[in-house]
């Protein structure tokens, strides 16, 4: 239901992108409501499709922009037989990484991925100030890395070191 709704909730916002699947689930909830109201009364099929037709607009411009295409290419729906243009827009896969119209909207932007350990798993644990011996620590590449920072300009955690707890109690 949340992709039916989220697209409502941005009724009237034509910045930014949508994805693929954001654009059809909508559209796979807003096709049977019609129908059903439709069938109900015209004229409630009616109101209601008017009242969707702002977000579906939005929604359609935000799929375009996922494809690197301006909002422009909607005036296509005039033109005889070039809606197969469209559709094959609405279908073909967005942009990966940020385009001229916003992020990725399926990139994960909650948080920067840590520093991923391979290698052999060692049979003793390994200390908390490093990864396992025996291991190569691979650091993520992304966008915002740049190539002329190395690896030794970063910071490194600090270690903890803790005093034993026998030292603070007595025996008992």
């Amino acid at each position: 239901m949340e992709w039916y709704l989220g697209p409502l909730k941005k009724y009237a916002v034509f910045s930014g992108r949508a994805s693929r699947k954001e654009y059809w689930l909508f559209h796979l909830w807003n096709v049977p409501i019609v129908l059903v109201l439709l069938l109900i009364s015209e004229s409630l099929g009616w109101l209601y499709y008017l009242g969707v037709f702002l977000p579906s607009i939005a929604l359609t411009v935000r799929r375009l922009h996922d494809t690197n295409r301006s909002a422009w290419w909607l005036l296509l729906v005039f033109v005889p037989l070039a809606n197969i243009a469209l559709l094959v827009f609405y279908c073909s896969k967005g942009t990966d990484g940020d385009n001229d119209y916003g992020a990725d909207p399926l990139a994960s932007t909650s948080t920067t991925p840590g520093p991923v350990v391979t290698g052999q798993k060692s049979a003793s644990p390994a200390p908390p100030s490093g990864p396992p011996t025996g291991s190569k620590v691979r650091r993520p590449t992304g966008s915002s890395d740049s190539p002329n920072t190395s690896p030794s300009s970063q910071r490194e955690r600090p270690v903890i070191k803790m005093r034993p707890v026998a030292e603070e109690y007595p025996p008992e």
